[in-house]
């Protein structure tokens, strides 16, 4: 499959399941987040980078689904599980800084109000794998500056 055509397919695929409802859409996320821990990191980092390219093809509300039903499928993982996909992202969005530029504010406040509208000891789970994660890379201020100050008071305490 060339580069293009995978591409094309992890778009398709981003909006066929922005489509389904959560009660649909949720199961599928969490078979594909254990079947992509299974994967190599040349496959892992292929995947990362072509969801990366092809979030912003869907609509706002569409992808902040997706992003909810991400969330509810990695809470139910293990640690190491969610800890080794945090880090495979923070990696490629580290290693390829220009993808953040699509991250406006108004977007970044928006994925972390559906982290802290979740259950509290599935929030509580991913923050604390989310900065052992964002802290194991190179350079942690990178991506400290993006989460809203709220946020880091509030789950510091």
């Amino acid at each position: 499959m060339s580069k293009d055509s995978v591409s094309n397919f992890i778009e398709n695929i981003l909006i066929i399941l922005s489509n389904l409802p959560s009660g649909l859409r949720t199961p599928i996320i969490k078979k594909r987040l254990k079947e992509f821990n299974d994967f190599g990191q040349i496959e892992k980092k292929e995947i990362i980078n072509n969801i990366l390219k092809n979030y912003g093809k869907i609509e706002r509300p569409k992808i902040l689904n997706l992003f909810d039903s991400w969330l509810n499928a990695l809470s139910e993982m293990d640690i190491s599980s969610i800890n080794s996909i945090f880090n495979s992202y923070l990696m490629e969005l580290y290693l390829h800084p220009n993808e953040l530029k699509d991250f406006d504010n108004s977007f970044i406040l928006s994925m972390f109000k559906l982290l802290e509208d979740l259950p509290e000891n599935k929030r509580d789970k991913l923050w604390n794998c989310f900065i052992e994660s964002l802290l194991n890379t190179p350079d942690p201020k990178k991506f400290i500056k993006l989460i809203p100050s709220s946020n880091i008071t509030n789950n510091l305490d």
